[in-house]
């Protein structure tokens, strides 16, 4: 056979596939199906496993689930909002996560079948398959927010999705006698499906995300035709090649390159409608590279087997515009990891200044280092206040140009003291107190910075930080469905319930993020906005980092080791995300000082408006209960976000009083979300009930507790901007007196405790006619009335004990148990009373009221300490409080 024959065949070969009973390899090559190895017998279990948990996503999908009727008062339409946003949030999550998991699918299998990371391959379908039921339950409740048509539509596209999943991992399947090419174009098929999905999510598409999309297929497609002209460049290669072995190497290289750009034109077609997500990009760029290692063998064996000096110049020049194909789609695949930013000249630099003063500050120690940042550092703000200057004189009005100029002033003068520390430190790098008169001026330099270029940096830093959640928010997402599916294999009950509990916290945790992150989205030079999502971003970091934690204590013992790997990359993503999250919201506070006390008034002012529209909806009989929400669940957080809120203020109060802005900023922060859960609390209750008095008279109160708030509020302010007042002291104690009040109203407006409070009442009044006891009259015998009063204190013993076993059912069994103490407690003093008139003797009489008087206290205390568990039944050793309480009534009985 001669070199063009045999090079004829071996293309032919590759183009027409495999016969039947083979499989072809990477190379191209026929092979025999021989018998699966361990790994690949691993391997298929997993994706027997994976499509048992597509299967089961399918059917989630045959029928919509009913929602309930949702009104039209300001929180239902939230709660609709919110959902669609978490919904919406945790679909594009999932989407990125198979996505990235797809394309890796099609890279990790590209070798030869011996030399395949079965494990690797098998966390990528973990991946898959850990994330489709998640999406089937989210794309649900997406549809039933969404309008019929349109709630079909996705519906109708999460299923021809997970029908691709099904079909990708058929043929990922090792034991598959179908060429690989399948594999790619089922690949390409799940790419075209997600696409059809992120169409009908209802989120608008920004048309800036369609033209970069068509680029990157554009330019996938150009390095595929770039790749074509190489690969026939090696062909004719190859027929000029004396020896069948170097002729044989040049035709494998060559099919290599074909094959690898085939993967990297699926892997584009199926990360294009996500190529947002970091992993998208690195699985894409993965693609990339095994493209250009297979260009090197092309370019290698070519030389090797041919002497043509114009054949390898022309099979060169394929092999660059190959790669320059390449670096064009690389460098579009940056664009997607750095979006595009605003227009203003300033803003690189002050992005600059931001990352060398933090280099600076890290390198203390270290002269040299220190004073190379200082350099960049200068330089740096010298084309700041160049461009700061600019902006001046393209301004008209001379109110702005004046405040411009004297910004860049200070910054020209800060980055002169700035040179001038770097010199002193540069003559003396062993001194440590140049070293620290550095780094002051490069704090001062940054202070300068913020004061010059604030709106700027804020809206830089804001971009960052809402970057970095959306980031976070994906890794949480991902890391939870991780555990979850780790969860099911993992020998160690004790570690796994510590995961269990971690992704609990944290999946509660997500919502927040997310919805701090549309407000941002919606309203970005929002001063309450931006702080919202600040604090949203800090309290999500302590519940990842444990889970992140819990994952790792589980991982060692989780038997399925591809579940096992997919938990450990999960973790590592979520805890790149973490610390980009937590370096974004530090930086973010910085430039964000000064607003707490005004946003948390802005935010208090919104919700006295939520409540008033709250009451209309009441008033209307349009006010309706949220799901999930229960009349029990509702009364019991009041109760115990009004601890929480009481405990904030007196914070405030101890920070007001010492004039620490800081403090007061974070408790007043502290006080603003306490008082959201508040009024959401009140509105459940309002909504759970049917008594229209109840109704009115608590949102009335909780009207109140708003209003007195903002009074706390703004005498909190009034006392940082004039702390030497001496009437401070006194007009935050009245008004936090007030609040206190206005809250404990607002508890007591709880129909439990309202029940309570009457049998505090009559327990009272009891009590005040024993000062002045009245015996009935009576016309039953001594023993008759002894045994009417042993039965009444057993009656009263026994309400006593009902009162504690109710306390851990439900809190409107606790009321019920209390008035029935009540009756019996009636009974009780009557029949001591008829007892102490039967018996002349006064000095018996005596010890009988002293005896009701001491049953009259305890039962006081009980009554007490059983409005508290009702106020609060998770609070600590409040069951303990009720208890002894109740012991205590016991006693009396029994002396």
């Amino acid at each position: 056979m001669n070199g063009s024959s045999k090079s004829s065949s071996y293309f032919d070969l590759v183009e027409g596939g495999p016969t039947s009973g083979m499989q072809t390899g990477s190379s191209g090559q026929t092979i025999i199906h021989t018998e699966l190895t361990q790994a690949q017998r691993a391997f298929k279990l997993t994706i027997s496993d994976g499509l048992d948990a597509i299967d089961s996503a399918q059917d989630n999908l045959s029928k919509r689930s009913e929602m309930p009727v949702l009104g039209d008062d300001p929180a239902s339409k939230k709660w609709r909002e919110n959902q669609l946003d978490l919904s919406r949030q945790k679909v594009g999550s999932q989407l990125s996560a198979m996505n990235a998991a797809t394309a890796q699918l099609v890279t990790l299998t590209s070798g030869d079948q011996e030399d395949i990371d079965y494990t690797a391959v098998g966390a990528a379908v973990n991946q898959i398959t850990s994330n489709v039921g998640d999406f089937s339950r989210d794309v649900k409740m997406l549809a039933n927010l969404q309008e019929e048509d349109s709630g079909q539509r996705l519906l109708d596209a999460a299923r021809g999705l997970i029908g691709a999943f099904s079909d990708l991992l058929r043929a990922a399947d090792p034991s598959t006698t179908e060429p690989r090419q399948n594999l790619l174009t089922a690949a390409g098929v799940v790419g075209e499906a997600t696409q059809e999905v992120i169409n009908e999510v209802g989120e608008s598409v920004d048309d800036l995300d369609k033209i970069y999309q068509e680029a990157l297929l554009a330019l996938a497609k150009a390095v595929a035709n770039a790749t074509a002209s190489l690969v026939l460049k090696a062909k004719t290669v190859a027929q000029t090649a004396d020896e069948p072995v170097q002729q044989d190497r040049v035709i494998s290289s060559a099919t290599n390159c074909a094959l690898a750009t085939s993967q990297l034109v699926a892997c584009t077609k199926v990360v294009a409608p996500t190529i947002g997500h970091p992993a998208c990009q690195e699985q894409l760029i993965e693609a990339a590279k095994l493209v250009a290692k297979s260009v090197e063998g092309i370019v290698e064996s070519s030389q090797a087997a041919c002497k043509d000096d114009h054949l390898l110049q022309d099979l060169g020049s394929a092999a660059t515009a190959v790669t320059r194909a390449l670096n064009d789609l690389l460098l579009h695949i940056k664009k997607a990891a750095h979006p595009a930013r605003a227009n203003e000249q300033h803003e690189e630099a002050v992005d600059t200044i931001i990352n060398v003063t933090d280099r600076l500050f890290s390198s203390v120690g270290d002269a040299h280092e220190m004073v190379k940042q200082a350099k960049q550092l200068a330089q740096a703000t010298s084309t700041l206040v160049s461009a700061i200057r600019g902006q001046a004189d393209d301004h008209t009005d001379s109110d702005t140009q004046k405040r411009l100029l004297a910004a860049a002033k200070q910054l020209a003068d800060a980055t002169a003291k700035l040179v001038e520390a770097a010199k002193g430190c540069a003559s003396s790098p062993n001194d440590s107190n140049q070293q620290q008169m550095l780094r002051t001026a490069a704090e001062e330099l940054r202070s300068a910075t913020n004061t010059a270029a604030s709106n700027a940096l804020k809206k830089r830093l804001m971009t960052n930080l809402e970057n970095c959640a959306n980031q976070a928010a994906a890794a949480a997402t991902q890391l939870i469905s991780a555990s979850n599916q780790a969860y099911k294999t993992n020998c160690n009950p004790s570690s796994n319930q510590q995961m269990a509990t971690a992704a609990q916290n944290l999946d509660q945790q997500i919502p927040t993020l997310v919805q701090a992150m549309r407000a941002v989205q919606r309203h970005p030079d929002s001063a309450t906005a931006q702080l919202a999502l600040i604090n949203a971003s800090q309290d999500f970091i302590q519940p990842a980092s444990r889970l992140i934690g819990a994952a790792n204590a589980s991982a060692p013992t989780v038997s399925d080791q591809a579940a096992a790997l997919n938990l450990h990359n999960a973790v590592k993503f979520m805890s790149s995300a973490v610390a980009e999250l937590r370096s974004a919201a530090g930086k973010a506070q910085e430039a964000c000082t000064s607003l707490e006390i005004d946003s948390a008034l802005d935010q208090l002012g919104d919700l006295e408006q939520d409540i008033a529209d709250i009451k209309q909806a009441a008033m209307s009989g349009r006010l309706t209960r949220l799901p999930g929400e229960t009349a029990e669940g509702c009364a019991t957080q009041l109760g115990t976000t009004s601890k929480t809120v009481g405990s904030s203020m007196a914070q405030l109060l101890t920070a007001a009083a010492q004039g620490n802005e800081d403090y007061v900023g974070i408790a007043a922060r502290d006080t603003v979300n306490a008082l959201k859960i508040l009024v959401s609390s009140v509105r459940g209750v309002a909504a759970t009930t049917e008594d229209k008095q109840i109704q009115q008279t608590i949102l009335d109160n909780a009207r109140d507790v708003i209003n007195q708030s903002i009074r706390l509020l703004e005498e909190a302010k009034y006392a940082m901007n004039d702390p030497s007042n001496p009437e401070n002291q006194q007009r935050l104690s009245q008004v936090a007196k007030s609040v206190s009040n206005a809250l404990n109203n607002c508890v007591n407006c709880l129909p439990g405790q309202r029940d309570i409070d009457n049998s505090i009442r009559l327990i009272t009044q009891s009590s005040q006619n024993l000062s002045n006891p009245r015996f009935p009259p009576t016309s039953k015998s001594y023993q008759e009335v002894q045994n009417d009063m042993n039965n009444a204190a057993v009656n009263l013993n026994q309400a006593a004990s009902d009162i504690v076993s109710s306390s851990r059912v439900t809190t409107q069994h606790l009321a019920e148990s209390t008035t029935r103490y009540s009756h019996h407690y009636e009974d009780f003093v009557h029949s001591g009373l008829v007892m102490a008139g039967v018996s002349k003797d006064l000095e018996t009489q005596n010890q009988i009221v002293g005896g009701l008087k001491s049953v009259s206290m305890v039962s006081s205390k009980l009554m007490l300490a059983a409005k508290s568990v009702s106020a609060d039944p998770n609070a600590p050793n409040s069951r303990n409080l009720l208890a002894q309480a109740a012991r205590l009534v016991s006693v009396l009985y029994i002396t």
